[in-house]
């Protein structure tokens, strides 16, 4: 399924996808064409999310530590989509130095890699 392209360096949206779950706990991944009878089951279906606004590495750290503190986003995430290196939680302290370093290694791989779809 599309995802929404991210702009000004930006990261794209998730895809949408469909999942259907079974009474049993079993799910199902259904082909994107034709029909299939089946039996009770529950059917989820996630639309594509939108894409970002600007390069996740310039956001600043403090709201990503925010975003973790409320769940919103996992340590791991926070270094991996952020640039952002946490300490354990549940004050989660920004590594001032490992964050720069992350960032520094990162520094225009996401702008460089969305900037076609900024123009």
């Amino acid at each position: 399924m599309p995802t929404g392209f991210g702009t000004c360096g930006g990261l794209s949206g998730d895809a949408g996808h469909c999942v259907i779950a079974f009474p049993d706990g079993q799910t199902y991944l259904p082909p994107q064409y034709g029909v299939e009878k089946l039996g009770p089951l529950r059917l989820v279906i996630s639309s594509s999310g939108g894409g970002g606004y600007g390069d996740p590495n310039e956001r600043d750290p403090v709201l990503v530590r925010a975003d973790v503190r409320d769940g919103l986003v996992s340590e791991a995430s926070a270094a991996s989509q952020y640039g952002v290196v946490l300490g354990p939680g549940p004050h989660y302290a920004i590594d001032e130095a490992a964050t720069r370093a992350l960032r520094f290694a990162e520094a225009g791989s996401v702008a460089a890699a969305t900037d076609a779809w900024s123009r």
